[in-house]
């Protein structure tokens, strides 16, 4: 292997050094439109390289300025034959940008191809409103199969619905083995593009992460989700699963203790704002409830339960409490902004899973608790 050029030598050449004049002089002989793009591609550029790490954020992209960030991370080799390489980068964070139109989006997917093997995780966080339709959007993740190393994708606040961009996200999942960590936070969905995305998620291999929080999804989408994921590859290497802010209810506890059941990796289980889930007339009562809390005693790999904002009452809280004192590997109990019921019985129940249960228990309710 030949010899890697010291930092300031790969950095620093004569090819690259006109573009640490006066940026401003710069932009006018090209002829760019967007100047602020320019400064953002530019600040962007002397973060990565005295940090390895590429974040850029508030910025509306156009072509010209993804171009000006191709040339920054291409370089020509002096032998044999001026052949063009790109420097190393294995992180893309974007946050708060977008494209001013459809060419800026494919520009931008030909820089991340060109990025090659090395790059490894896509962050698309804080995506404005005005970015949330449109066919931009589509091309982006459509686009995504393309980087076939890729291990880690995030991206929130998008509008996945439709049966197309659930195509997208099957064909994403089929096509990505690498892939050990999805988060779509925030994403509306609906019925067309859920159950093409089930297929997707039941055909992976090796998944260790996947949060959808915000997704909204009710009884029937959750239990439907755990039948695909029981039944997927990536039940043996599933460490997290966030479903929060989802509107489940009592129908759902047969999916989630089949979830405990069958998961063979899961160590934490987000289940933060599922407000209806612990309510209902009878629902302590309910075979689904009493499995899952069966399933919570014995089950031997979770090691953090998140209930933040869960209106848990109690009839269903002290069968809870009891059996996490019996489990011992969890090691986080959070039931930050829980509602709770003003008696003693109830308060003291939290007490004493404080002593006695999980390493931490964090508790901070709407009501003060005389703990």
């Amino acid at each position: 292997m030949s010899p890697q050029p010291e930092k300031d030598e790969q950095y620093d050449s004569e090819d690259e050094h006109e573009y640490d004049t006066d940026q401003e002089e710069h932009h006018d002989i090209l002829g760019f439109e967007n100047a602020e793009a320019m400064d953002s591609v530019d600040e962007a550029w002397k973060h990565f390289k005295h940090s390895g790490e590429f974040y850029i954020h508030n910025v509306c992209l156009d072509q010209s300025a993804i171009s000006h960030l191709m040339r920054r991370f291409t370089t020509v080799e002096s032998a044999p034959k001026g052949k063009y390489v790109t420097k190393t980068i294995k992180r893309i964070e974007m946050e708060a940008c977008s494209f001013v139109d459809d060419g800026s989006t494919r520009q931008w997917l030909r820089f991340l191809k060109m990025l090659g093997k090395d790059l490894k995780e896509v962050f698309i966080i804080g995506i404005p409103n005005e970015f949330l339709n449109g066919d931009r959007q589509i091309s982006l993740l459509r686009g995504l199969q393309l980087i076939t190393p890729l291990e880690r994708l995030a991206v929130d606040r998008a509008d996945l619905r439709g049966r197309s961009m659930g195509l997208i996200l099957q064909k994403f999942l089929t096509k990505s083995p690498n892939l050990v960590e999805l988060r779509f936070n925030g994403c509306r969905i609906d019925n067309h593009m859920f159950l093409p995305f089930l297929q997707g998620v039941k055909s992976h291999k090796g998944l260790k992460r996947l949060d959808l929080d915000g997704w909204q999804l009710n009884d029937v989408e959750l239990n439907l989700l755990v039948d695909a994921l029981v039944a997927s590859p990536s039940k043996q290497t599933l460490q997290c699963l966030d479903i929060s802010k989802s509107k489940i209810g009592v129908d759902s506890f047969s999916g989630l203790a089949l979830l405990l059941k069958h998961m063979n990796s899961l160590e934490e289980l987000l289940l933060c704002s599922c407000f209806d889930l612990f309510e209902g007339e009878g629902a302590a009562e309910s075979q689904g409830f009493q499995d899952f809390v069966k399933e919570l005693g014995t089950n031997s790999t979770l090691k953090e339960l998140w209930l933040n904002n869960c209106h848990i009452l109690q009839p269903m809280a002290s069968p809870l409490l009891k059996v996490l004192q019996d489990n011992s590997t969890l090691e986080v109990l959070r039931v930050e902004g829980m509602v709770v019921q003003k008696y003693h019985k109830y308060t003291s129940a939290w007490r004493w899973v404080k002593g006695k249960g999980p390493k931490e228990i964090v508790i901070e309710t709407t009501v003060p608790l005389s703990i």
